[in-house]
């Protein structure tokens, strides 16, 4: 499946199956994310990758998902902000941090979509519970959590419904 079908096709699941995923397709979808862009060249994120069932539970709890516990792997991207403090404000640095997790995020959700894995775009979360859970040091900031796994029979997926291009491009000025 080439790219712009994998775009089309792709599904929000939060309902996976028990079928095995080998740990090195992870580590492959993993390994494709590092060359996401990097507008600073300053890594800051780091992935956490959850296959313990209990922790699985617990991160699915502080995800406020439930079901997503059911995938084989969840993939957790965390950021350390004040890597890029040295270059950004604060503020924007943190905002950068969620840039750059943001098109890591693309890179896993899309690649995993094309080997025929579904997968979850997660953002909303309890920080707190989060940290302790995975027992993220103090500057670390989840920014992203992606199950990963194949869906269970008969779940289709979230089907989102995207606008009209002719409702969202402009050409010039707005």
């Amino acid at each position: 499946m080439g790219v712009s079908d994998t775009l089309k096709s792709r599904k929000a699941t939060f309902l996976f199956s028990d079928k095995e995923v080998k740990e090195e397709t992870i580590v492959d979808i993993l390994d494709a994310a590092r060359f996401a862009p990097n507008p600073t060249g300053i890594y800051e994120y780091e992935f956490i990758v959850v296959a313990d069932k209990d922790t699985k539970k617990k991160v699915s709890e502080a995800c406020l998902t439930p079901n997503i516990d059911s995938a084989p792997f969840i993939v957790v991207i965390a950021c350390n902000p004040e890597k890029l403090e040295s270059l950004f404000e604060k503020d924007e640095a943190g905002e950068m941090c969620i840039d750059n997790a943001a098109m890591v995020a693309e890179f896993i959700i899309l690649y995993s979509s094309e080997l025929g894995l579904s997968n979850a775009s997660i953002t909303n979360l309890n920080q707190a519970k989060m940290r302790d859970v995975l027992g993220l040091p103090g500057e670390y900031v989840v920014r992203w959590v992606i199950p990963l796994g194949y869906a269970a029979g008969g779940s289709k997926g979230y089907e989102q419904t995207p606008p009209k291009i002719g409702d969202i491009v402009h050409i010039d000025k707005f």
